[in-house]
């Protein structure tokens, strides 16, 4: 069975060559969500989140055949949907330039992904949203897109134009924190992970 990566790679290629909607389809529908929560917890706005995806994967298909050249479509997508954000930002607050900041961030969600997360109760959700969005606003973000979307510390770093030893530091922060907070339901699994050289 093929990985994700190798996934994408060939809707990627089916986009391209062939102009295959079906293949576009499925390859909306593996980042819509994930990055439906990037752009939401920007904007603060469900409607304004769905219009920038919609107009960041409408750009995709315009220029599909372009897509080969893109090296990491991952990265490409968060920052894609980033600078749709700060563009409506600046629309929205009059400002002629806006810097981006991770304190422009809202609310962070988290995504159920095995069937034993399904397990866990709404009392324990809670307290983990509630200890997330204690959390800076920048370790939010960094946590978010690293435990919660799986990318690597060179793509935050990229998407957030900070260094991956910022990164790193900052996800120690966070992680240290939620172990505060939560230090009864923290375990391996939540603060562990592979680690990355930076």
């Amino acid at each position: 069975m093929k990985d994700q990566s190798e996934y994408i790679k060939d809707l990627l290629m089916q986009i391209s060559e062939a102009d295959d909607m079906r293949a576009y389809e499925k390859f909306y529908y593996s980042f819509y969500t994930p990055l439906y929560n990037f752009a939401f917890s920007i904007v603060g706005s469900k409607q304004q989140a769905e219009d920038i995806i919609s107009d960041v994967f409408i750009k995709i298909w315009r220029f599909r055949k372009s897509l080969p050249k893109v090296n990491n479509i991952s990265t490409y997508l968060y920052t894609s949907v980033r600078n749709g954000a700060i563009d409506y930002l600046n629309r929205k607050r009059k400002y002629k330039i806006i810097h981006f900041s991770p304190s422009d961030y809202k609310d962070i969600f988290i995504e159920l992904r095995n069937p034993s997360d399904h397990c866990i109760s709404t009392e324990l959700m809670k307290k983990i949203n509630a200890a997330i969005n204690q959390l800076p606003p920048q370790c939010k973000v960094i946590f978010r897109l690293v435990k919660e979307d799986g990318l690597s510390y060179k793509q935050v770093a990229e998407i957030m134009h900070i260094s991956p030893l910022t990164v790193r530091n900052q996800l120690a922060i966070a992680t240290r924190r939620m172990g505060e907070i939560l230090p009864e339901y923290i375990h391996e699994d939540f603060s562990s992970g592979k680690k990355e050289k930076v």
